[in-house]
């Protein structure tokens, strides 16, 4: 049975794992953050939505964020 160290199978795993993480949690926090633009967008009845909260939508590829994006541009149109 393996265990401890012997696990790892090199030195700069754990480091790599670390990245890993951070970049999972700058992620995390921009969907947070398009989330409560489209929010703000909705609930301030916006006629327009800037282009780089569409863009971090679809860089998001979070297939509940595009739905509200698409709910959100629908209702758009709608009002026109």
């Amino acid at each position: 049975m393996v265990t401890g160290p012997m696990l790892l199978p090199r030195l700069g795993h754990r480091k790599e794992v670390n990245r890993l993480q951070l970049d999972l949690d700058r992620t995390k926090n921009k969907l947070k953050n398009v989330e409560t633009l489209l929010d703000y967008a909705e609930k301030k009845k916006k006629k327009k939505i800037r282009t780089d909260y569409i863009r971090e939508c679809i860089l998001s590829n979070n297939p509940e964020i595009m739905n509200k994006l698409y709910e959100l541009v629908n209702k758009m149109n709608d009002k026109d």
